[in-house]
């Protein structure tokens, strides 16, 4: 859903389908049905308060900010949730990071990583849920109405596998607009020995493979001087909408 704007006084709100809206509504089989929504903020730019101050900068964005209309591209559409908690003293919001690399919120891999198309040639990526990244990750559990159950992975269906362990995930759905691929995988939850409460901290565990019918004019067309191609990885988790980006190297070999 957007606003449209037809400079009157008048507030109009258009809901449109997306994509895979429209591909659920043609399959007639009872699996469309909207049970739920969200709200975003991906018109906003807080460094406007940074700048200007809360007040101040609280008017600029509400007087100058245009607002997007609705999007009908499920990659595009919703990026960034607004996030209801019902705890009054969190100082940290969410955050999902590589255990593997100091705990960082999104991972590069270089070109001396870069994926092959050899069938053992693979990426591992763990991923957890914590309050805080870096160096500042702070203790404790993460609250319950916090907490990943499902995550989406959105990967390029041209270039890339994904899977958990040696299985490999199937897609939920595929963009014909830019060969994207969505998965939703359930979030695994670890707790502490003897730990019945809700504390957990949900994470997941990635594995990427290069597609073994990738060929040398793939490479030609996509890569970059030196035949690399690179591609961006993103996961989110649908609760909080956290969202990490491993970005992969491809070579040809």
């Amino acid at each position: 859903m957007g606003f449209l704007d037809h400079s009157t006084n008048n507030i109009i709100v258009d809901a449109v389908l997306t994509d895979l809206g429209r591909k659920r509504l043609s399959q007639n089989d009872g699996s469309f049905s909207i049970v739920k929504f969200a709200l975003g903020d991906d018109e906003i730019d807080y460094e406007i308060i940074k700048k200007f101050g809360l007040t101040v900068g609280r008017e600029k964005i509400e007087k100058n900010t245009p607002i997007f209309e609705a999007q009908t591209s499920s990659n595009l559409g919703l990026k960034y949730k607004l996030l209801s908690m019902s705890s009054q003293v969190e100082t940290f919001i969410p955050s999902l990071v590589n255990t593997g690399a100091s705990n960082a919120t999104s991972t590069v891999f270089t070109g001396a990583s870069a994926l092959t198309r050899t069938p053992m040639n693979e990426i591992v990526v763990n991923l957890s849920q914590t309050i805080g990244s870096g160096g500042d990750i702070q203790g404790g559990s993460i609250p319950i109405d916090l907490q990943e159950s499902v995550f989406m992975i959105k990967a390029s269906n041209r270039f890339l596998t994904v899977g958990t362990g040696a299985g490999v995930l199937p897609a939920a759905y595929i963009s014909e607009r830019d060969q994207m691929s969505t998965y939703r995988v359930s979030a695994n939850v670890s707790r502490a020995t003897g730990d019945s409460s809700n504390s957990a901290t949900p994470g997941l565990s990635i594995t990427l493979r290069a597609k073994t019918s990738l060929n040398q004019t793939v490479f030609n067309t996509f890569g970059d001087s030196e035949g690399v191609i690179t591609t961006v990885v993103v996961v989110t988790g649908l609760l909080t909408g956290i969202q990490h980006h491993i970005t992969v190297p491809l070579k040809y070999s």
